[in-house]
């Protein structure tokens, strides 16, 4: 049985016979559905992860110690710099993921395909803005997060560099995750993930090169890992641009309006601006804007939980909690696939006109993540520090991040509540409900940590339960506002 025909194979109506055997074959083609589609969406998030790792890993073995340390630390705060410049991706993605897979399930490829060509040539507009952005910015943001004990001439200028080369050079990073959305709005996720590989082992093969420097070419320290990054990701544009179009999945020409309107509503109107249409770059904007902002909101309060952290428990307990976020990862790695595969199958079930199927599918999604999740959170509560130890061997910070992985575990499977949800609801096209329950909650934790610190004396352990109930907050509030259905009726 096909992709396609798993996905519609829950439409047959009632089983008035108690035919349970054909009811369990098809949960069992839906559990196949989401697994090839959130299986390859794990793989691709982890080699995200693993671009930080090993720009990491290479920068902390630059032989001179002084400049390994001060490279180290510019790059600690740099990637600060570069989640935000992934949420300003998620403009492009989510809106994309969601309006390509609602022309796919409504059989209309000439709308989809002209989507993502506009979605691409959106990419290519944000560049000039990203890159004046980055180049006045750089300065400043190593002058906001440094202080007096990190404020070290050799860390601003390798930190100020990568974070200008990143910026300047990061519409190619855009194209590359707007070609993995359009691939996901088609339910291709295995595609984009060898593409993505391929591009991390470039990066692994550049990386020393620009960083330790070969024969008469001298290395370029923290600023040569994100040259290495760029190339890497651009050549993986440059490869899923190329696959995209052998597949006739990108088209510059538009279509008739019967291939463009999907329904009565939709709105055609916008005029084209240096190659751009409006209507499509407004419909993709109007999904993604709202998860652009709240990733970067997100980034920005956790920058400000980071000194609550640190003045509760100094530089251990801020190392500890990047280490039990590390350790965190595990499980939202996991549900963050969950989550691709959850937009991609409720954008085309939309798209075909089976709310209903769309529901089913997500919260099998759902439940799919919460096992696992649920698996990882027992691996925690009983080997927390064993887990800690693998990032760091001992002292105060691993006594930090034991006792925050151990706090955190219990709230893992509302978190894959939350991240799937997420996607089912971007994949909607409704993505208002996910920005406003994780501002509201993200942005608790801030006056929560305070008082759990100073009044209420918990110190560091504190802060770990603020974050791990919010987080249970937030699974429980995103459940009850999927379960309303208003966006079933939603319009792209």
């Amino acid at each position: 049985m096909s992709e396609e025909e798993t996905v519609q194979h829950g439409d047959m109506g009632p089983n008035r016979n108690g035919d349970r055997p054909r009811r369990r074959r098809v949960a069992f083609e839906d559990d196949r559905t989401l697994l090839r589609l959130a299986l390859p969406a794990i793989g691709s998030g982890l080699i995200t992860v693993s671009y930080n790792w090993i720009d990491t890993y290479f920068v902390g073995h630059i032989d001179n110690a002084y400049l390994r340390e001060a490279a180290v630390a510019a790059l600690t705060i740099s990637w600060f710099t570069v989640w935000i410049f992934s949420s300003l991706g998620s403009l492009i993605d989510v809106g994309l993921t969601a309006l390509v897979g609602r022309y796919v399930g409504a059989g209309k490829i000439a709308g989809a395909a002209y989507a993502a060509g506009q979605g691409l040539r959106t990419c290519i507009g944000l560049c000039v803005p990203a890159a004046i952005l980055g180049w006045i910015a750089a300065p400043l943001v190593l002058s906001a997060t440094s202080t007096a004990d990190v404020a070290d001439p050799v860390m601003v200028f390798e930190g100020t560099a990568y974070i200008r080369i990143y910026w300047i050079g990061g519409f190619v990073v855009l194209i590359d995750r707007a070609c993995s959305a359009i691939y996901r709005g088609h339910g291709n996720t295995w595609t984009p993930f060898v593409v993505s590989l391929g591009g991390l082992a470039l990066n692994w093969i550049l990386n020393p090169i620009f960083i330790y420097g070969r024969g008469d070419f001298e290395g370029l320290g923290a600023p040569g890992a994100a040259l290495a990054t760029i190339i890497a990701q651009m050549t993986s544009a440059v490869v899923g641009v190329w696959l995209l179009t052998r597949l006739n999945w990108i088209d510059a020409k538009k279509p008739p309006e019967d291939k463009l309107r999907l329904t009565a509503t939709t709105t055609l109107s916008y005029p084209r601006v240096c190659g751009l249409d409006l209507n499509i770059v407004v419909r993709v904007c109007r999904v993604g804007v709202p998860m652009s902002v709240a990733g970067i909101l997100f980034s920005v309060l956790y920058l400000w939980l980071s000194r609550i952290v640190a003045e509760a428990g100094g530089t251990a307990a801020l190392a500890g909690l990047g280490i039990g976020l590390r350790g965190e990862s595990v499980a939202f790695l996991c549900c963050s696939g969950y989550s691709v595969a959850a937009a991609s199958l409720v954008g085309r079930q939309l798209g075909a006109g089976r709310a209903d199927r769309a529901a089913s599918l997500a919260w099998r999604a759902v439940l799919h993540a919460a096992v696992a999740s649920g698996i990882w959170a027992v691996v925690l509560l009983f080997f927390h520090r064993e887990v800690a130890a693998l990032f760091i061997p001992g002292g105060n910070a691993l006594d930090h991040a034991s006792s925050f992985l151990s706090i955190i575990a219990f709230c893992l499977v509302p978190l894959a509540v939350d991240i799937v949800l997420q996607g089912a609801f971007s994949g909607a096209g409704m993505t208002i409900p996910p920005m406003v329950t994780s501002i509201v909650l993200t942005l608790v934790r801030i006056p929560l940590s305070i008082v759990a610190v100073t009044t209420l004396d918990l110190g560091t352990e504190g802060i770990w339960w603020v974050i791990s109930l919010t987080a249970i907050a937030r699974g429980g509030v995103q459940a009850w506002w999927f379960l309303r259905g208003t966006w079933k009726t939603k319009s792209v």
